[in-house]
This record gives structure tokens, C-alpha cells and sequence, in this order.
């Protein structure tokens, strides 16, 4: 991971050629927990990470990566619905979170076939800056050279992947974690000449919030889609066994349920899941039934899970200022701070039309640019960035 580290941001962000461009893609969880080590709101430490990148790193565009979140869900709806249209057994488990990703790989090949394989936030900012602005600007992908920060050391994994780099030029080319970019705005003093702010030029709608969790809410996507499907469902949720899980059911009046998800955050959880997932093709006993928990804990009988692996979701990664999710309750609330902007929303819409037909007018290119893959790897090494 030599070029995944803030001395090579450094490194190469001063050596470009002149007719190269330097974009900075943020996560809203590095957002709030800037804010709260520095008690600012999430807008005021997103302009002033703008404001130190355009001149410490020569950046000539720093987004927020709610927009390309917001592209992710859609694709996690639209690929529910395809998976239920051809009849593919589940249930599908969110594949968003490269720390759960490379342990599946490398150790439940036998479960991939029911990984989401709609790209994550990161991965769609990624296609969108070097896809689709980068031609706006006029510049090849290999003449961007994309930034992002995460609160997860694992999503440096994500970007190294071959999959993530289409004919050799990586859509992100340096991952930084919350920490690291903490650091590098410390040490690296901001000079009096910025480059020339693009921004503007493709002013994507910034801070979107979602509802649901901190890490993605794709779950809450599907919810949202399946209440609009049957409005006289009634929402439920309850912990199961910790608040790192969590089940939801939508149930019709005549008390049918027509959707049911979870949210399953760190190892401990996982390795219930793996456990049960195993067994979901085995009937279960009378006793084991019992110490399951009855036919929700069934993980057939689920639609969905949100899976992932740090305890206390995105907000509390592992690349974050502070570990955990007694630590970041801080970070959460700062997280949810924003209020919801309706116009964003509509004009975040608006911009996803504008996207597909200037960037994906086929579903077969759709696909592409929005959908990845898995493969069962053999390893004596998991590559995991989080602490089990």
C-alpha cells in the first residue's frame, strides 16, 4: 500500500504536469468527525478543507461524496429488484464495506453470489470524477488524479482492486483516512496561491442526507422503495442480541410481512450471520429454533442486510479520530446534525438524469460503470483494515 498514504499525495500532488487536475472526494463520516474535533458544523469543515486543499494539495476540485452515495442506493434498489425479477435466491447482503468484502473472498467464497454487486459511494465517485467530469473539464481519467478520504483504512483495499481500474487508470488513485488527512492538514501549511476552484462548474449537490444509518443507508433505500410499493405496511424494528443489529419488518395490515432487513455491524455479528447462513438450506431443530430465536433470526426469511464491519457502522471505522462506537456517539450526532433539504434532494434527482444520459444511456454501460464483481481468493493473509 505504498501509494495509498499521505506522502504519496504529497509526493505526486507536486510533481504533476500542469495540464493535470487534482479532485478531493470526502466522506460525510470524515466530515463529522472533523467537525467534532473542531466543534464546527459539516459545511464549515467542508469549506475549510476546500479552502487548505486548492492550496496545500493544488486541488482543483473538493467534493463531499453524498451524491455519489446517492447514485449507490438507487443502483442497491434497482439491483434488489432485478435479483427478484430473475428469481436469484438471498438474501442480498450490502457489498459496500471492503472490509467485509475481502474476508468473504477469502474465506466464504460459497456466500459471494449473494453480495450486492452495486458499486459503493467511493467506486461511484470514482466513475463519476474520472468518467464524467473529467471530460467536462476537457482531460483524459489518466490526466485526473483523484483523492478520496474515508473513514476506513479497508477502502484503500477497495480502490486497489483491478476491477476499479479500467484499462489501467484507477478511478480513485489514493485513499487517505480520516486521521491521515487530520495530519496532513496539520503539517502541511496552506500557501497564498490556490489554484483555480472548478467546483462551481459542476456544483454537485452537497451534504445530501439520507435516512436510515451512517454507513450507507442502503438498507433504509429499500425500505423507503418497499413502503412506497405497499403504503399500508407498518415499519417495526428491534435489537436483536446488540445494537450492532438490528431487524426491520414492513408488515401489511393482514399482518403479512413484504420486507424484512437488518443492520449487522462488526465480527461478532458477521460471524452469527456466516453461521446461520450456512445452515439456511438445514431445518432447524425444535431446540436450535429455540436458541435461534424463532424464523426471524432465519436468515431466509430476511430480504436484506447491511453488512458491516466495523462495530458501530462507518461512523466509528477504523480510520477515524477516535475508535468505537461509545467514541464516536459524537461523530454520529454531528452526522446527523443537517437538515434534510428537500431542493437538494430534487435537484440531486435532476443531476442523476443528467448523469445517465451523458454517461450511461445503455443498461449494458449502466452496469459497467455501476456494478462490480467478486471472486473467491486463496490467502493464508485477511486483509482487513479494521480490529475484529
Amino acid at each position: 500500500m505504498a501509494a495509498q498514504s499521505a506522502d504519496e499525495v504529497l509526493s505526486v500532488t507536486r510533481s504533476l504536469p500542469a495540464e493535470h487536475l487534482v479532485v478531493l472526494s470526502v466522506s460525510p463520516q470524515t466530515l463529522a468527525a472533523l467537525a467534532s474535533s473542531s466543534s464546527t458544523t459539516l459545511h464549515q469543515t467542508l469549506d475549510r478543507v476546500r479552502t487548505w486543499a486548492r492550496s496545500a494539495l493544488h486541488a482543483h476540485a473538493v467534493f463531499d461524496t453524498t451524491f455519489a452515495r446517492h447514485i449507490a442506493r438507487q443502483e442497491v434498489v434497482r439491483e434488489f429488484h432485478d435479483r427478484k425479477a430473475a428469481k436469484t435466491p438471498g438474501p442480498m447482503l450490502a457489498g459496500a464495506c471492503p472490509g467485509w468484502v475481502c474476508y468473504a473472498e477469502k474465506t466464504h467464497g460459497h456466500l459471494l453470489p449473494l453480495l450486492s454487486t452495486s458499486r459503493s459511494a467511493q467506486a461511484v465517485m470514482g466513475v463519476l470524477v474520472k468518467h464524467w467530469l473529467a471530460s467536462k473539464w476537457g482531460k483524459t481519467p489518466s490526466q485526473v488524479y483523484h483523492v478520496t478520504v474515508m473513514p476506513c483504512f479497508d477502502k484503500k483495499l477497495e480502490a486497489s482492486r483491478n476491477e476499479f481500474a479500467p484499462e489501467e487508470v484507477r478511478d480513485v488513485d489514493c485513499v487517505l483516512s480520516t486521521g491521515e488527512l487530520a495530519q496532513l492538514m496539520r503539517d502541511v501549511p496552506a500557501d497564498a496561491t490556490p489554484v483555480e476552484d472548478l467546483t462551481p462548474e459542476v456544483a454537485m449537490p452537497s451534504l445530501l442526507t439520507h435516512r436510515g444509518t451512517s454507513s450507507g443507508s442502503f438498507l433504509h433505500a429499500l425500505i423507503a422503495d418497499a413502503t412506497l410499493r405497499y403504503p399500508n405496511a407498518a415499519l417495526t424494528s428491534s435489537e436483536r442480541n446488540n445494537a450492532d443489529w438490528t431487524d426491520y419488518a414492513l408488515t401489511q395490515p393482514d399482518g403479512a410481512v413484504v420486507f424484512r432487513g437488518a443492520t449487522c455491524y462488526g465480527f461478532r455479528n458477521i460471524q452469527n450471520l456466516v453461521r446461520r447462513l450456512k445452515q439456511r438450506e438445514k431445518p432447524l431443530g425444535k431446540a436450535a429454533a429455540r436458541k435461534a430465536g424463532a424464523a426471524a433470526a432465519d436468515p431466509a426469511s430476511y430480504d436484506f442486510f447491511e453488512v458491516m464491519a466495523c462495530p458501530g457502522g462507518c461512523a466509528a471505522g477504523g480510520g477515524q479520530l477516535v475508535k468505537g462506537r461509545a467514541a464516536a456517539k459524537d461523530v454520529e450526532e454531528i452526522y446527523w446534525s443537517i437538515a434534510e433539504d428537500l431542493n437538494e434532494l430534487q435537484r440531486a434527482e435532476e443531476l442523476v438524469k443528467k448523469v445517465e444520459a451523458e454517461l450511461w444511456v445503455e443498461d449494458k454501460r449502466r452496469t459497467e460503470l455501476l456494478r462490480t464483481s467478486y471472486k473467491a481468493v486463496v490467502s493464508d493473509v485477511i486483509g482487513l483494515g479494521v480490529q475484529w
